[in-house]
């Protein structure tokens, strides 16, 4: 019993602290909904007890229909404003709750995920804790708050059935009460053993959701990977290893439904058949035998015990305990540390000098042993160009993660003007660094959106304009119909703007040049861009005169940077300008002799 109690009460403080996210949303909901709820139930109540009893004592009496008219006008009146109250309630109230719900709630989900390490937000237990959250959260609130107004509802119809048995049912009705509760009480073991069931394949089945959205999204929606389809001609391999997620589902199902069969026998029939069995053998003793119950009062005593039997009173701590399981597994989502645990304070001042350096960096993704960096040592001074060169999977982008603070170091500094950059503000440190990684996106919003990521550009159009100009963007912009107003892609306008790769790389440029910050990162810039865009952007670059950090594997840029880094296998190999490293005779000069060696054979033969 002291286990039930604590266990009782715990589920008690789950569903009030998710009480408190219901009413932020939209306060006074749970006594709008109570009244309503009590209302509801109390005409039902009337309806299927009192006022039926009447017209069956009647029939029984053989009173005249035309004297039961006024009795059927007033069930029919009553069935007619419940039903008109309840599809308020359900359709008006219920459901405009919920969307104000879900808009709090999937507002502070997406915060939520912003706060989190990068490291964290995308690992797979993270990821399955989200899309739980994301498609429960606001569910589950929900559920915690109706719970209350339901069994406010349910426990003043529960006093008035319990009444009715005992007013007609004399000690029989206490009798048959007694046995209600004795079946009730089997019947929560039962309906708890079920609900654990189902949630903890819920659970599961929450992983197997990711791969069907996986499925829909990353492969048959997406437009890369449609391409792909139609060129490799790979539909069925697809298609095969969605059939066999969909096998695993339905296996994950038939083996739900096998362990709660008898389960769900014993709550939905065996003792449905107690109930009725009981109440007969009872009350049919007194309608048949002694006479002592009319018609009406046995169908009174029936249906009143009937709702005992079904209220959600009785069933409370059942319906209390899955609600606060699905609370708890949402919460797992939300307790994850947020990055800001235990960071710094110290705010960054990008008018002044600054100097930062990679001293002694390595680092490893958890839980894996192979060395992504091996002792970086790089420094970056203001005012200069640092050009980072490498072949593919060298380590050049995660050492900018590095460097923006998603990654930390697991050996090693970063320091700013000699403070570990993890001694800084986060957010003052990111505003500093302004990076542009090579898969940034455009989104099917205005131009100028997409360059200020702002709701309201009005007031900075003139500022927009000079960076559109800087990039060499205003020729395209001055063609377009709604000029920096247009919208980019045609994801949700078909009359949209498609920008080229070379066109892409320009509106992430002047996305960067719209924010003064202290140093700017390029991260593969050029990766999608023609020879004649890359040098028209590479002379944009380099006469930007702002500190610049930019990674690439294209040797254009590097000839006129103030220092090159030649990263290999996560290590630095290589320091200097570009006449510096040619002289050197290493990994640079030979690329650069090949390329330029390509370059020439490719001219003699045009």
């Amino acid at each position: 019993m002291k286990q039930f109690i604590e266990k009782v009460k715990q589920c008690h403080k789950t569903l009030k602290e998710a009480r408190k996210k219901g009413n932020d949303a939209d306060p006074g909901f749970i006594i709008k909904d109570t009244v309503v709820t009590v209302y509801i139930e109390l005409i039902a109540f009337l309806n299927s007890v009192y006022l039926i009893k009447i017209v069956l004592d009647y029939v029984a009496a053989e009173v005249k229909f035309s004297d039961c008219v006024p009795a059927f006008a007033i069930i029919v009146g009553l069935n007619l404003f419940a039903i008109i109250v309840e599809a308020y309630r359900d359709n008006v109230m219920r459901t405009g709750h919920i969307h104000k719900l879900a808009k709090s709630i999937s507002a502070g989900f997406y915060k939520k995920l912003i706060k989190m390490s990068y490291s964290e937000q995308f690992n797979s237990q993270t990821k399955d804790a989200a899309q739980f959250a994301y498609y429960n959260a606001a569910v589950a609130v929900f559920n915690s708050e109706s719970i209350v107004s339901t069994y406010i509802g349910y426990l003043v119809v529960f006093i008035a059935n319990i009444v009715t048995v005992i007013a007609y049912g004399s000690y029989m009705g206490f009798i048959i009460l007694a046995v209600f509760f004795g079946i009730t009480i089997l019947l929560q073991k039962v309906a708890v053993k079920i609900n654990k069931t189902e949630f903890d394949f819920a659970v599961k089945k929450n992983h197997l959701s990711r791969k069907f959205n996986y499925f829909r999204n990353a492969v048959f929606l997406n437009k890369q990977a449609n391409q792909m389809l139609k060129a490799e001609d790979s539909l069925d391999y697809f298609l095969n290893r969605y059939e066999e997620t969909l096998e695993e589902q339905k296996n994950n199902d038939v083996k739900m439904n096998h362990e709660t069969f008898w389960l769900r026998m014993l709550k939905s029939r065996f003792f449905d058949l107690l109930y009725h069995v009981a109440y007969f053998a009872v009350f049919s003793f007194k309608l048949i035998v002694t006479g002592s119950l009319s018609i009406g009062s046995f169908w009174a005593c029936y249906k009143a015990c009937l709702l005992v039997f079904g209220s959600n009173v009785i069933n409370y701590y059942g319906v209390m305990e899955q609600a606060a399981r699905y609370v708890d597994q949402v919460n797992l989502f939300f307790l994850i540390d947020d990055e800001g645990s235990g960071r710094g304070t110290k705010k960054v001042d990008p008018d002044s000098f600054f100097e930062i350096v990679f001293e002694h960096v390595e680092f490893s993704y958890p839980g894996r042993a192979r060395k992504v960096l091996k002792d970086i040592n790089l420094t970056v001074k203001r005012g200069e160009s640092i050009v980072i060169l490498g072949e593919n999977g060298a380590g050049k982008t995660t050492l900018l993660l590095l460097l923006y603070r998603l990654l930390k170091p697991t050996a090693g500094r970063i320091l700013l003007n000699g403070i570990d950059i993890e001694e800084y503000d986060a957010q003052s440190y990111r505003n500093f660094i302004n990076i542009q990684f090579q898969d940034f996106k455009l989104y099917p919003y205005p131009l100028a959106a997409n360059i200020v990521l702002k709701n309201e550009y009005e007031e900075e159009r003139t500022a927009l304009k000079k960076c559109i100009d800087d990039v060499g963007l205003t020729k395209v912009v001055d063609r377009l119909e709604s000029g920096m107003d247009t919208v980019v892609t045609r994801l949700f306008d078909p009359n949209g703007y498609v920008p080229s790769g070379g066109e892409a790389s320009k509106i992430g440029f002047a996305r960067q040049l719209i924010n003064e910050s202290g140093v700017f990162v390029f991260d593969e810039y050029d990766s999608n861009i023609d020879p004649i865009s890359e040098e028209e952007l590479n002379d944009r670059l380099l006469n930007m005169g702002k500190t610049r950090i930019i990674v690439s594997h294209r040797l254009s840029i590097a000839k006129d940077a103030d220092r090159i880094y030649w990263i290999e296998k996560g290590k630095t190999v290589e320091v200097g300008t570009h006449k510096e490293l040619c002289e050197l005779g290493g990994k640079y000069a030979a690329l650069y002799q090949q390329r330029k060696q390509l370059f020439l054979n490719e001219k003699v033969a045009i």
